[in-house]
């Protein structure tokens, strides 16, 4: 017995050794030093600039200045004799000059201007919805100006394909806290959910869902269609001092179709969603004002190069607008 009770200890040391090496090998040689594992680590939240925040789901951690709840931030500090702008958008509304954005909304409004670039790299309007609800009742902006598109009707495509949900939410909000340590530190465990998507909830959701199926762009563009209504409604409920009650334009984005892969029939999603948005006044397509630009202006599918002048070009065309609609007082 006790001989037996001495090769079972002697197994059970070697199977620590064992398991100490191959911890070592996995969450340190193969995950931090070789990098092996999950390429999208920071796209799904986990060590990024993108914080959580309640309802949200994440925002910018910089719009926050250091706090961790909207009600610490002071946003907007002009009185009413400035006009004050929220802006919104994903990361191409993110990568618009907040400066830039507010010496051109000076001009052609000929007058003070407070704008606020509340956008979030890979956060879409109906956060941005969420965003609204939470920070500006308190504030009362003149304007309230969302630019995008892309975030909206294709990114749920490789994501969470639940329409209007944030593209990480099955991740962050349904995957254990277990499950996601194992997907951040083991090299094997990530490259798994990486290539087979079984460990988080996402292969089950796009069963579910069939993402790129016709029903589903379906959901995918009336939720696009519906947020931005909701977000004109309650923008109409809150109170301006310049035009009695808050102005809201939403502004369809440029993009380059021709470099998205796996994109399915996005296409014909594209020239509907142009067509439908002609149906409502509060809505701008400016999808084609990158036409005269060279093709390589582009970085991507939707982000342009700093140097290339089309960001500057886009904030110009969208504060022109904005003041031809709204120029005029009450």
């Amino acid at each position: 017995m006790k001989k037996f009770i001495s090769i079972l200890f002697k197994i059970i040391i070697i199977l620590f050794y064992v398991f100490i090496l191959l911890i070592f090998f996995d969450f340190v040689l193969f995950r931090q030093v070789l990098k092996i594992g999950m390429p999208f680590l920071d796209n799904l939240g986990t060590k990024s600039y993108r914080i959580p925040a309640a309802y949200t789901g994440f925002v910018l951690e910089s719009i926050m200045d250091g706090q961790n709840s909207y009600d610490k931030v002071k946003f907007f500090k002009s009185n009413n004799d400035t006009l004050k702008i929220a802006f919104f958008g994903g990361s191409t509304g993110q990568y618009l000059n907040e400066e830039y954005l507010n010496k051109k909304f000076k001009e052609y409004f000929k007058q003070d201007v407070e704008l606020r670039n509340l956008s979030c790299s890979s956060s879409n309007h109906r956060q941005h919805l969420h965003m609204m609800l939470e920070i500006l009742p308190k504030y009362n902006p003149d304007i309230i100006v969302f630019y995008g598109g892309v975030n909206e009707l294709i990114q749920p495509l490789w994501y969470d394909p639940r329409p209007g949900y944030p593209y990480n939410f099955y991740y962050k909000s349904e995957t254990s806290p277990f499950k996601q340590f194992l997907i951040e530190n083991s090299a094997l465990i990530s490259e798994w959910e990486y290539r087979k998507r079984k460990i988080t909830p996402y292969q089950k959701l796009k069963d579910e869902y069939k993402p790129a199926t016709e029903n589903w762009w379906n959901d995918i563009i009336n939720k696009y269609f519906e947020t931005l209504k909701l977000s004109n409604n309650f923008a109409g409920t809150l109170d301006s001092a310049f035009y009695g009650k808050t102005k809201f334009i939403a502004f369809y984005q440029p993009y380059n179709i021709d470099l998205i892969e796996d994109k399915g029939d996005f296409n014909a999603v594209n020239e509907r969603v142009r067509k439908e948005l002609k149906k409502y006044n509060y809505i701008v397509d400016i999808h084609d004002e990158f036409n005269n630009f060279n093709s390589d202006i582009w970085d991507d599918y939707c982000h342009v190069k700093f140097d290339s002048g089309a960001n500057e070009h886009i904030i110009d065309v969208i504060a022109k607008i904005t003041a031809q609609r709204f120029a005029e007082k009450k």
